[in-house]
């Protein structure tokens, strides 16, 4: 049996805690608008120079490497980092402020839990202050109200990279909040747009793999969709070897796949006889699966097979069923569909018949309707990126991606005057919950966590060679429109500074931290592998 090594009580504690503060303390570096650079060096990729706090983790912690912290250090880090790579998932930024919030109120509760309070009474107390720091944040949070607003949330994502926060701003109005927008590399130093038709789909793949790569893209593929579950097969079978003998890949859409037709689709594809990936139809139930596939019939001219319309071999020859886009990019969460059929009259009607079902519509049912209408209407676009060297394209178009999704965050919940000081505000509310509760220990949890929340400003402060004392100070006793200018040095009125920080971003982020650090913080026992077997 592999051999382990174990760690309790106060060992395991010191080592979660060595190996959390050396990640923050590295991503740290990198946040804010005055955020210094890393340089990380590869045994693979030589050495890499960048402020982006995900490309950070990855490098300080890598997947298949432990590095000099030891085993049980690496641990934490490697839990941090994790959960600092979903916050950048699901909001498009935070990565830096997750890992040093993390490890902040970590430091904070083991504070109280080593003065002899219970570490499972001071994980609920900060359980319970993340869930009003976020209450906080939504309340101080504001729509998007302009085109200039969500340029401001990208400029800011992309570390301050002006001319990508105009394009994607000018995008993301051009085909709306549910167009598809897809970032490439382009061919020269200029930047571009391009525009054509197509969606974004929530839309995930029925097995991991047909992702061999976090994203995949099947250039002009053949389209099927199924509304139900492929049962059998059989039927399938001319249809893929028809498709395999020409040069097309194949994006299979239905509600479930069989074991056996997935399987074989996987195969076929991993050993690149057939180029494919077979997608879970978007929608909660079949009535919003079949008008979603609906949509997606319309812009690709494809035909939609059921039950009542099953597969048969004719269909290997009759292909009147497929459809085609000029790209389909797929990755775990999601599958952009870029470019459309040249049939347009499909896609014509289904816009007219969305437009009036929405006239006699109301409440959810109208807004969902403008959704799907949204993705319709409003088409794809396709930003192409400029730079004058393989490794700053590959750091720009990460600083990129994520200023897209940052401000895709900012459209959903809003933005913030200031993400820093937007959790000094949250203090305030904690504390005064604080004092309420009767537990002391879970008191020690809450006061924890608001001492906590200022360490992001604190660290945005220092990075720009300012003193963080006096920032958390002015801060504490400015008005909710306020926020401080790092640097610049001073307080500052948001909207007039273009301060602002998408408030998805910040509750997403405080909600993470609080779970993980509570997590670190009521672990008693670590169990590792031993040496020789890491060997």
């Amino acid at each position: 049996m592999p051999g382990k090594e174990y760690s309790y009580d106060q060992d395991a504690q010191k080592a979660l805690a060595e190996g959390a503060e050396t990640l923050a303390r590295t991503i740290g570096a990198t946040l804010g608008p005055a955020g210094r650079n890393v340089i990380l060096e590869s045994p693979t990729a030589g050495t890499i120079t960048t402020k982006d706090g995900a490309t950070v983790a990855g490098g300080t912690i890598p997947d298949n490497a432990r590095l000099d912290l030891g085993r049980e250090q690496s641990t934490a880090a490697h839990i941090i980092r994790q959960a600092s790579e979903r916050v950048a998932q699901m909001a498009g930024d935070g990565t830096s402020t997750t890992a040093l919030l993390s490890w902040a109120i970590y430091r904070e509760g083991m504070k109280h839990s080593r003065a002899g309070a219970s570490p499972v009474m001071v994980k609920r107390g900060i359980e319970r202050a993340g869930a009003i720091a976020q209450g906080a944040i939504a309340e101080l949070s504001r729509p998007v109200k302009t085109r200039a607003d969500l340029e401001k949330i990208a400029t800011i994502s992309a570390h301050g990279d002006s001319e990508a926060g105009a394009m994607l701003a000018q995008a993301l109005d051009r085909v709306g909040r549910d167009g598809a927008i897809a970032i490439e590399e382009g061919a020269g130093l200029a930047d571009a747009v391009e525009y054509q038709e197509g969606m974004e789909l929530k839309a995930q793949p029925l097995s991991r793999q047909f992702l061999p790569t976090p994203e995949v893209i099947l250039e002009n593929p053949t389209i099927l969709l199924y509304d139900g579950a492929l049962r059998q097969i059989e039927p399938l079978l001319p249809v893929l070897e028809a498709l395999a003998a020409g040069s097309r890949p194949f994006l299979l859409i239905a509600g479930e796949v069989e074991a056996k037709a997935l399987a074989t689709l996987a195969i076929n594809s991993l050993k690149g006889i057939l180029p494919t990936v077979a997608l879970r139809s978007p929608g909660a139930h079949d009535d919003e699966k079949l008008e979603l596939l609906g949509d997606i019939a319309a812009l690709t001219g494809a035909g939609v097979l059921s039950k009542m319309e099953p597969l048969k071999k004719e269909h290997a020859k009759n292909r009147a069923w497929a459809g085609r886009v000029d790209r389909a990019i797929v990755t775990k969460d999601s599958t952009r569909l870029i470019g459309g059929s040249k049939r347009r009259d499909g896609l014509i009607r289904r816009r007219e018949e969305l437009e009036s079902r929405m006239e006699s519509a109301s409440g959810l049912e109208k807004e969902l309707l403008g959704q799907r209408l949204g993705g319709l209407a409003g088409g794809s676009a396709c930003v192409k990126l400029g730079a004058r060297s393989e490794a700053e394209m590959q750091e720009r178009k990460g600083r990129v991606e994520d200023a897209l999704r940052s401000m895709r965050s900012a459209a959903e919940e809003g933005v913030v005057p200031g993400g820093g000081a937007t959790l000094i505000r949250a203090q305030s509310r904690i504390l005064e919950a604080a004092q309420k509760e009767e537990n002391r220990d879970i008191r020690a949890g809450m006061e924890a966590m608001s001492r906590a929340l200022s360490e992001p400003l604190r660290q945005m402060v220092l990075n720009a060679g300012g003193d963080p004392a006096i920032a958390v100070d002015r801060v504490q006793g400015a008005g909710e429109g306020e926020t401080w200018d790092v640097i610049n040095g001073r307080l500052v009125e948001a909207e007039e500074a273009g301060i602002l920080d998408p408030a998805k971003v910040a509750r997403i982020a405080v909600q993470t931290s609080a779970r993980t650090a509570a997590l670190l913080l009521s672990t008693a026992a670590l169990v590792t592998l031993a040496q020789d077997q890491e060997n």
